[in-house]
């Protein structure tokens, strides 16, 4: 049970990790090709603007221009793509239910001895 608890450890640290990266960069402003055009504001109707407007704020496009600062640098660095930030999200959600998991049977071996491995340190 130490083993894999450790290893928990060790993934949670590194999941941590990758997430703060994130969390903690300063996103650039993208390109023109994750913009609509200003010229399309001309061809909508005004009963139509509060819809689109809403939809524009709403809108999220990949950019090829996307660029971001790592935390802890000053470097402009290509973005992350939507997939990456997907597998971050994920990583760090299975590191969660591993390290809950985990807990209770620290917790059940513990009290019960079942799984077997409890060792009181200290």
């Amino acid at each position: 049970m130490l083993s894999r608890v450790v290893a928990a450890v060790v993934a949670a640290e590194d999941a941590r990790a990758r997430r703060n990266e994130i969390v903690h960069q300063d996103w650039l402003l993208t390109g023109r090709d994750a913009m609509r055009p200003v010229s399309e504001l001309a061809t909508v109707s005004p009963e139509d603007l509060p819809a689109y407007l809403e939809e524009w704020e709403r809108e999220s496009r990949t950019s090829q221009e996307s660029q971001r600062v790592p935390s802890r640098s000053v470097d402009v660095v290509p973005a992350q793509t939507l997939d990456e930030l997907q597998k971050v999200e994920r990583q760090f959600a299975d590191v969660t239910d591993l390290v809950s998991e985990l807990t209770f049977q620290v917790a059940s071996s513990r009290e019960t001895g079942f799984p077997p491995g409890y060792v009181q340190l200290g």
